[in-house]
């Protein structure tokens, strides 16, 4: 039996994870902000709309949006688990980290219209099952 004919079921890194790498990267967009040649009003302006952003991204995940776990099917399609246990089916829209690395991110548009995200570390998943997915997302 190939690879290409087994589930790969991945559990997703906890929200802390993606908290921490967020927050630098938030300060850091509002301090290129800060220093940058624009006007006081345009500088104010995007400064506000990163925070406004970010805040609005910490209450998506914190409103039981989260994924936590997600099963790539045999047939290619994505079922998404919610903290909830709700299964949605769902597209992958992007990936990111699939060329080597220790995270992958994914994001999905799943049905109803609505969008998850989540991030998933080498050491949650059996090695076998990693490279699956690496060669998966690849060849996607």
């Amino acid at each position: 039996m190939t690879g290409f004919l087994e589930a790969i079921e991945l559990r997703a890194e906890s929200a802390l994870f993606p908290l921490l790498f967020s927050i630098p990267a938030v300060l850091a967009a509002l301090g290129a902000v800060m220093v940058a040649d624009l006007p006081p009003s345009v500088r104010y302006g995007m400064f506000v709309m990163i925070l406004v952003m970010s805040v609005l991204e910490r209450r998506r995940h914190s409103a039981g949006m989260a994924v936590e776990r997600a099963v790539l099917g045999a047939d290619g399609a994505w079922r998404v688990y919610g903290v909830t246990g709700a299964a949605m089916r769902a597209r992958l829209t992007r990936s990111w980290g699939a060329s080597g690395g220790p995270v992958i991110a994914l994001e999905w548009a799943c049905e109803g219209g609505a969008h998850r995200r989540a991030w998933f570390m080498r050491r949650q998943v059996d090695s076998r099952s990693w490279r699956r997915l690496r060669v998966r997302l690849r060849f996607a």
